[in-house]
């Protein structure tokens, strides 16, 4: 089996082979796999498959640098390892934690299911006293939740952000005991949940509490502007590298790209070099140049830096041949 051609295929056909993923499986193998309970490594490929392979030009971009077996391996552990890395963040995220504790908290004998639901998010939660108490209309329980005060987070250190408590059980149990009580209505998960969030700031999630912004004064919203600074100064890189890259390839080099990245690799190496007037010897070869030069000078970049990195060169090099006019000219 060759990968090489089995991911052109993919690439080419939208249809990934049993074959080649039995080779992701096994050489995706790295150190860490970090597998929830339960989890197989199956479902963890199939995730990294979906959300990264699949997504943007992921796939555009290793069948650009992928000038040999070795090359490939080595390109997607660092990317799958990456796409690991952002998991496990991600399962310690604030929001995960809470939610965790919620779903916990709801199960104590202060609380009931007034409708048991097979998806936990719809299913209907009440006090354990109530005995048949109605849904009240979504909008009168919201009005009557903005009359909950704020909760102040618990204190921690700068260095364990991802493992803070944020809000203790007890203070959290009183909160979801007053959204009942003030809103006098059974309320689904989703529901409770998405109340409770409005009177805790969480620190990496979107929705931030107004008076806690406050209070917390210009070192919170520096944090913002750091994540802010982050993003640009992400993309200012990959343009530079794109100008490094081009920098070092050739004038035909820089044709062969273009048309690599014009076509999508729907053409083969003859059908380019027709285009060029070049031999398809002449295109693989240069081809394999500007895999190494890529590689090289984007070894270092996120697989987010990357896709962007992958667009400022198409860009780029539809600035330099205005719609690939040098066509027209060998026709």
């Amino acid at each position: 089996m060759n990968p090489l051609e089995e991911l052109k295929n993919w690439h080419q056909n939208g249809i990934l082979s049993k074959i080649f993923y039995d080779w992701l499986l096994k050489n995706l193998d790295v150190e860490t796999w970090r597998l929830e309970e339960g989890e197989s490594k199956e479902e963890k490929v199939d995730d990294f498959i979906l959300q990264k392979i699949l997504k943007g030009r992921l796939l555009d971009y290793l069948i650009l640098v992928a000038s040999s077996e070795t090359v490939l391996i080595k390109e997607l552990k660092t990317i799958f390892k990456q796409f690991l890395n952002n998991k496990a963040r991600e399962n310690n995220s604030e929001e995960l934690q809470l939610y965790r504790k919620v779903k916990e908290i709801l199960e104590n004998p202060k609380f009931k299911i007034f409708k048991d639901l097979p998806d936990f998010r719809f299913k209907i939660f009440g006090l354990a006293n109530w005995k048949n108490q109605e849904q009240k209309d979504f909008y009168y329980s919201e009005e009557k939740v903005k009359e909950i005060a704020y909760r102040s987070r618990l204190n921690y250190k700068f260095n364990s952000q991802i493992n803070s408590p944020i809000i203790s059980k007890e203070e959290l149990e009183n909160l979801i005991v007053e959204i009942f009580e003030l809103t006098n209505s059974i309320l689904n998960f989703e529901q409770i949940f998405n109340f409770i969030k409005t009177k805790i700031t969480l620190l990496n999630h979107k929705i931030f509490s107004i008076d806690e912004l406050n209070d917390q004064g210009t070192s919170f919203k520096e944090n913002l502007a750091d994540k802010e600074k982050f993003d640009f100064e992400e993309k200012e890189h990959a343009k530079d590298v794109s100008l490094q890259i081009l920098n070092f390839l050739t004038d035909r080099q820089k044709q062969v790209l273009a048309l690599v990245l014009k076509f999508n690799d729907q053409k083969n190496l003859t059908e380019l070099g027709k285009l060029l007037n070049f031999s398809k010897s002449t295109i693989e070869n240069e081809k394999k140049e500007i895999q190494k030069i890529v590689s090289k000078l984007s070894k270092n970049l996120s697989t987010e830096t990357k896709m962007v990195l992958l667009e400022n060169l198409h860009e780029k090099l539809l600035e330099i041949y205005k719609d690939f006019a040098f066509l027209e000219e060998k026709e």
